[in-house]
């Protein structure tokens, strides 16, 4: 039984024990359910909205993604794992609501305050920005620190592979709606410029691309506080990352064995082993180079800030944080490009892809915790999605591994391509498997090293 199946029929089972009725989708992979809803209405800009019932499909083993009434498609995924009752999931569709239409006041308030005139849609449950140009559609407007850029006009006919490209994020410190435009303007032809260079590429299929499969960013997050570790998980998981938290350091140090993270988030002051320490150690374990890492203290304090910096860490922030704010630096940290966070180690791997009814196998150049080079002979396309089966070295088993290409390099005279591969999703214990694998590279790398002195 595949991994999408056995979590669906689980989640399955959990709503129906609540008294959710489900029914299952092709193959299994996910199920579709209707929520029933109390006549109170949703709240919005303008017109409330009302409606008895909202429609879902499973995501996983614990998430619900709303997509009937549309507006709830703007929402994103609910984790549902601490839900015990069909009432517990309807209130957290309706706190998920409420931070929805806040966003959307609080940026429409932003852009009164530029001079723009931002549109209401959708009787108030969506919020557009008109550009001036009649080329340009209106954008959406997320919130005040993102944006999504209109699929129309010059991007028409432009296949985006990854949804980011779709997210601006503009500056906060614009003065005017004109600065705002401008920047969303040039962001627009950007791409449209980028894409269009690769015209018969971009619209060749690609049978085994899943584009509707993103990584999920994950952030760690260690405070010897249990209040406060549930405030920001609450904080981040509702903009979008996947969070995992942490009261002991040795503890949040063991759990880069069985996974790797995007960024992370630690107290300077904790009870035995500090921010600082922790800090420092992170960049000891195996296959870490430069890690994000976010140091938040009680109190400014510019000793502890230099001390963080000396130790590794990227930014150094203060109580009480405005998770609004916060949000933004983590995800341009993430985004960022200006350094690389995972040693590559040389290593030939078979790898796998199945295209269509016939497999393909290929070797690797170079693996990292967060992804791997390929020799392939394909045309692979920026922002494809294909699943691959890496055969690890004995005694580690082989694995599969959901992956999308960043980029691909051709080199004069090869007759193979180098393509870039980042990792989405291990499937089973996959992870943990690789992992292992980069540890033992570390080793070997550290002995050679030790050897060669």
């Amino acid at each position: 039984m595949s991994d999408p199946v056995r979590h669906t029929r689980f989640l399955v089972s959990r709503l129906s024990d609540i008294g959710l009725p489900t029914k299952h989708g092709r193959g299994e992979s996910f199920a579709t359910g209707e929520l029933p809803l109390m006549a109170t209405p949703f709240q919005t800009l303008d017109q409330p909205m009302v409606t008895s019932a909202a429609r879902f499909y499973t995501l996983g083993h614990n998430k619900l993604k709303f997509h009937e009434p549309a507006l709830f498609f703007d929402l994103p995924a609910l984790e549902i794992s601490r839900c015990r009752s069909v009432a517990d999931i309807e209130s957290l569709l309706r706190r998920a609501w409420s931070r929805h239409i806040k966003d959307l006041r609080a940026a429409r308030e932003w852009l009164v305050s530029l001079g723009a005139e931002p549109r209401l849609a959708a009787r108030g449950g969506r919020l557009l920005l008109p550009l001036a140009s009649e080329q340009m559609p209106p954008a959406y407007v997320r919130s005040a620190s993102e944006l999504q850029i209109p699929s129309g006009g010059p991007l028409a006919d432009v296949s985006l592979g990854d949804p980011r490209e779709r997210r601006h994020r503009p500056l906060r410190s614009l003065e005017h709606s004109s600065e705002l435009e401008l920047g969303l303007s040039a962001e627009i032809v950007r791409l449209a410029r980028q894409h269009a260079r690769k015209p018969a590429a971009a619209s060749k299929p690609v049978e085994t691309a899943k584009s509707d499969l993103v990584r999920t960013p994950r952030i760690l997050v260690l405070d010897d506080e249990a209040i406060t570790l549930a405030m920001i998980e609450t904080a981040l998981s509702v903009r979008g990352f996947a969070v995992d938290t942490f009261q002991d350091a040795t503890r949040a140090l063991d759990a880069f064995h069985q996974r790797s993270y995007d960024l992370v988030l630690a107290d300077a002051r904790l009870r035995r082993v500090d921010g600082l320490e922790f800090t420092a150690r992170l960049q000891e374990l195996a296959g870490i180079e430069k890690l994000p890492v976010v140091v938040v203290d009680d109190r400014a304090n510019s000793a502890t800030e230099r001390a963080a910096q000396a130790a590794g860490a990227t930014a150094y922030i203060v109580k009480p944080v405005s998770w609004e704010d916060a949000g933004e630096l983590l995800s341009d940290m993430m985004d960022a490009t200006d350094w690389r966070r995972f040693v590559r180690y040389g290593l030939r791997l078979p790898a796998e892809v199945r295209m269509g009814s016939s497999n393909e196998r290929e070797l690797t150049q170079s693996v990292a915790r967060g992804g791997i080079s390929l020799r392939t002979r394909r045309e692979l396309i920026p922002g494809s999605i294909d699943r691959y089966r890496l055969r690890l070295p004995r005694p580690l088993p082989t694995i599969e591994v959901d992956a999308a290409a960043v980029m691909c390099l051709t080199q004069p005279g090869a007759a193979t391509l180098l393509a870039g591969l980042r990792f989405l999703q291990f499937h089973g214990d996959g992870e943990t498997h690789w992992i292992r694998l980069i540890e033992e590279l570390a080793r070997r790398t550290a002995n050679r090293r030790r050897q060669s002195r």
